[in-house]
């Protein structure tokens, strides 16, 4: 090794030679510290990694293998951005990970992958360290639905390894799987005062955050127009759940809706920052039309750039992406050990909003003999104790008992209904809006608050979600989450313009058809909860024929979630024309039947 040679001034010099032979000497005493160090560490058996793509455990132990983190090997396997997934996978590929083991012990191994009915049955082999895990890969649905499954649990050994997933046969046509994930679960974990966890304990958080802006704000939802004051506060409202395995995020928002990429950019946040997957983030709007613009206008701006002539407001933008992933953490942090308990309760706080004239066009209006969808969904998380933690309300109405009148800061319906049966209940309370594209609150597009009998809402939907909410007479600490996604394309609107910020949510097929990729998402709860949702603004009717015809007996639909693409009308909706139909839907009439059989085939396949 060459000699470190060190400068020690003996004489008087000026300023600058002084301060060069200080540092120096600084620097001197540091190498010869740092090698010191090294030799010791080395001499008692540890080593210093230095490698950006090294799996680190998280603080339960447990190991994210995700596909961003894992070195493809192999002449056709590619990763694919828009899936955060491996793709083109052969039996000639292979993909490795360089993993750090915090602790020794037996782990559960649960693998995120899609696949085509067709393709599905391959064998493959996942190796850890000298240990190895044989499986089949299982049907998933289609290419573009992932699943999340349980395929084994393997023994590891404390330190860096490498971990390899493969085929474990050569076939010579098709593809093993899409690869986005695989986690590694210890059975016991027990790392300083953590409690232990296991598949076996539920555990929940809820936090509520105001989004109330200071100053004045353009609202969204009706023509140009600003605020002048405020009526009621607008919040996040957020929970966290965690069965021990998987931790899942549902957050409602009081603001009318946001383009899929705002999602996109808060979702890519947690992830890169916070190792949350994004499959596992739901963030909901309540539909309110009296709150602020958040995010770019998305495709709300072509159908209606004559209601953006003016800048979005970054500053208010950044305060609810910021107080998003704050409430998202904090959460995180306030897990403690929970129930959880289902219900339906009944409100006609609601109508169906396609008037129909005599020559059978549809204009917005009321249909007292319209479909509609009148069942309240609950989801009721209470302390170990049994005392209340928090409810999730999902009910489909329109945010418009206020018009566009109105210059007040506002939850409308949905955010008056929330703060109700919080303060009768006790504990924050998410109100998730369902397929409310044709459904409008009994009192529509009042210019105040007071004409709108905007509190008369507090009894007609409130108390039956209060009267709902007492019948849930039984609640269970052994809950089972499994999340899941799929894409469902189908022919965008023919002529329509496609925003610059939605390129991953379309596409161009080799004949010149143009598509739109509807992103659907999937949360199932033990055996007989089922949640779905989308972003959209749906008919009713179709949400409650796949209530209608679902496996499980609490089928609940999410809307307005991750974004907003517009509306998904019936396919019997087109011939009788209308807004939604006309102005603010990106897709044709076929949308209903391939949206109906996606859902379906993915419930019927659990």
């Amino acid at each position: 090794m060459n000699s470190i040679k060190m400068y020690f001034p003996l004489e008087k010099t000026n300023k600058n030679k002084s301060c060069r032979s200080i540092k120096i000497t600084y620097c001197s005493f540091a190498l010869l510290s740092i090698f010191f160090l090294i030799t010791s560490f080395q001499c008692m058996g540890i080593t210093f990694i230095q490698d950006d793509r090294l799996v680190l455990p998280e603080s339960n132990g447990s190991l994210r293998l995700s596909a961003e983190m894992g070195k493809a090997i192999g002449p056709e396997i590619k990763y694919m951005p828009e899936w955060k997934a491996f793709g083109w996978f052969t039996a000639k590929d292979r993909v490795e990970w360089n993993v750090l083991v915090k602790k020794s012990g037996e782990y559960e191994v649960f693998l995120e992958w899609s696949i085509s009915d067709v393709e599905a049955g391959k064998p493959f082999v996942f190796r850890a360290g000298d240990k190895e895990l044989k499986n089949i890969v299982a049907k998933s649905g289609s290419w573009e639905t992932f699943k999340s499954k349980k395929i084994g649990s393997v023994h590891l050994s404390a330190g860096r390894q490498l971990m390899v997933f493969k085929p474990d046969s050569k076939f010579k046509e098709g593809a093993l799987l899409d690869l986005r994930e695989i986690r590694l679960v210890p059975k016991e974990t027990n790392f300083g005062a953590q409690k232990a966890t296991t598949g076996h304990e539920f555990r929940a958080a809820v936090v509520k955050k105001s989004i109330t802006p200071s100053d004045s704000q353009y609202l969204l939802g009706y023509g140009e127009r600003k605020s002048e004051s405020v009526h009621d506060s607008i919040f996040h409202r957020i929970v966290a759940m965690d069965d021990g395995i998987k931790q899942f995020f549902i957050v409602s928002t009081d603001i009318c809706l946001f383009s899929p990429s705002e999602y996109d950019k808060v979702a890519d946040r947690l992830q890169k920052q916070h190792g949350i997957n994004p499959i596992d983030v739901w963030w909901t709007v309540t539909h309110t039309h009296s709150a602020p613009e958040v995010g770019v206008p998305g495709i709300y701006g072509t159908y209606m750039g004559e209601r953006i002539q003016h800048e979005i407001d970054s500053a208010y933008t950044a305060m609810v992406e910021q107080k998003l992933v704050d409430g998202i953490l904090e959460a995180r942090r306030n897990l403690e050990p929970a129930r959880l308990g289902v219900g339906w309760g009944f409100s006609q706080a609601n109508i169906n909003r396609r008037a129909l004239d005599i020559d059978g066009k549809a204009s917005l209006g009321m249909n007292p003999d319209g479909a509609v969808d009148r069942r309240i969904g609950l989801l009721r998380i209470d302390r170990e104790d049994g005392s209340p933690l928090a409810l999730i309300s999902n009910y489909a109405i329109h945010g418009t008992v206020l018009g566009h009148s109105n210059l007040k800061i506002s939850g409308d319906a949905p955010g008056i209904v929330s703060e109700y049966v919080e303060q009768k209940i006790g504990v924050p309370v998410l109100f998730i809006n369902g397929a409310a594209g044709d459904i409008a609150p009994i009192y529509s597009v009042y210019p105040n608050p007071s004409s709108g009998h905007l509190g008369e809402f507090r009894v007609l939907l409130g108390d039956k979600i209060i009267e709902a909410n007492r019948r849930i007479l039984s609640t269970t600490n052994e809950v089972k989450l499994n999340s899941g996604a799929m894409v469902v394309e189908t022919p965008r609107k023919p002529g329509l313009g496609w925003p610059s910020d939605l390129g991953n949510y379309t596409r161009t097929t080799d004949d010149g058809n143009k598509l739109v990729k509807l992103p659907i998402r999937f949360l199932n709860i033990n055996d007989d909860v089922a949640i779905w949702s989308a972003p959209l603004e749906l008919f009713n009717e179709i949400s409650n024929e796949i209530r209608n015809r679902s496996p499980f007996p609490f089928t609940f639909y999410f809307g307005y979630t991750n974004g907003w693409l517009g509306y998904l009308p019936t396919s019997s909706a087109w011939d009788h024309g209308g807004y939604e139909v006309e102005i603010v839907s990106p897709f044709t009439s076929s949308a209903e039947i391939e949206l109906k059989e996606a859902v379906l085939g993915y419930f019927l396949g659990l």
